[in-house]
């Protein structure tokens, strides 16, 4: 029985960890709803994908993923990718992430290994809510569906997106797979078709220009220290799209405090680096852009993005119903703080899901 849990936990941890990435609760979701502050508004169904692990990470998820992204943009990874979400992961990265560990820890037990030739099917559905964009001071929540799927070493799922892991004996897992960065608006609602939705992205980065969204290649490797310490390293670039979006690297450490056959408590502790043609790109303001907005000119180096701290719990009902319930807070570097894209010097995200496992 312990092991038909645990292979469920593992479905359920891949679905939604890196949801938050970007503001918006999962990579690659349909969102049913959207609520900005206000309310709800009458959308209908809108296409909705977070940022990498880092980017949305709030992924990027990663939780897309994130990014855990990044207005987006994440995960995380998401790659909650963000991350993921690297979707990363977890929750790293905040939001055009997946960002990829985004920030929520990575819950997966590492199916890599060749033995394991069983498939995994879950569906779910989550709301969550986190800022409009990475360094946003404003909010907004989302409703998504989810689908997750893995067989041995190949896996699909909101947090990683579509990729393969492999577990050696020794508990190193190495990772490879493709994730998507979303975009970032300089606006937060769009009319199509006659109806209003809201977007990633904020009304006061009106004259700053659209963020393009980009296909991601993303890489990582994990070691496991002891049954509740695992060090973690990924990176994420561009495959395709955004020729500005530049590359990440997300590190850190996921403890796992708690773990029974019902319940499972992971705390992620992580740090973003990024490149100078990243930054640029989500936190720089150019001469022109300048004029147009009236922020002040900043061009960052490489270096750090973000820390961040992410929590993930969950909750085996049955051997098909699960629950999940995470959150995350990034704080942004001394020097990204400078820029007059973060209005907020730490955004923070919060999402609950449910899953039924199929087998």
């Amino acid at each position: 029985m312990q092991a038909v849990v645990r292979s469920r936990k593992s479905v359920l941890a891949g679905a939604v960890q890196a949801a938050l990435a970007a503001g918006l609760l999962l990579h690659g979701g349909s969102a049913i709803a959207q609520y900005d502050e206000g309310g709800y508004d009458s959308s209908g169904t809108s296409s909705v994908q977070g940022a990498p692990a880092g980017e949305g990470s709030m992924g990027t998820t990663q939780v897309t993923p994130a990014d855990a992204g990044q207005g987006s943009d994440a995960g995380a990874s998401g790659t909650y990718g963000q991350d993921s979400v690297q979707g990363q992961d977890a929750l790293q990265g905040g939001q055009p992430q997946s960002d990829a560990h985004a920030a929520l820890p990575d819950g997966h037990e590492g199916h890599g290994a060749p033995s394991d030739s069983e498939w995994h099917l879950g569906v779910g559905v989550g709301v969550g809510v986190g800022p409009r964009y990475m360094g946003s001071d404003e909010t907004m929540g989302t409703a998504t569906a989810m689908i997750t799927a893995q067989y041995g070493m190949f896996h699909m799922d909101p947090q990683r997106g579509l990729g393969l892991q492999y577990e050696t004996r020794t508990g190193t897992k190495l990772r490879l797979g493709l994730g998507y960065d979303a975009s970032r608006k300089d606006h937060r609602k769009e009319t199509k078709d006659g109806h209003t939705f809201s977007v990633g992205g904020s009304d006061k980065l009106a004259g700053m220009g659209n963020v393009r969204g980009a296909g991601l290649l993303t890489a990582g490797i994990s070691q496991r220290i002891t049954s509740w310490l695992e060090l973690d390293l990924d990176a994420d670039t561009r495959l395709f799209g955004n020729s500005k979006r530049g590359t990440t690297w997300t590190y850190g450490v996921t403890l796992t405090p708690l773990q029974t056959e019902a319940d499972r408590v992971q705390v992620g502790l992580h740090a973003q680096h990024a490149d100078r043609k990243y930054h640029q790109t989500w936190f720089g303001v150019t001469p022109e852009q300048s004029q147009r907005t009236g922020f002040a000119t900043f061009s960052p180096d490489s270096g750090q993005t973000f820390t961040s701290v992410g929590m993930l719990w969950s909750h085996t009902f049955t051997p098909h119903w699960s629950l999940l319930a995470g959150g995350e807070v990034q704080k942004f570097s001394k020097d990204i703080r400078r820029s007059a894209v973060v209005m907020d010097d730490t955004n923070a995200t919060a999402m609950v899901g449910v899953l039924y496992s199929f087998f």
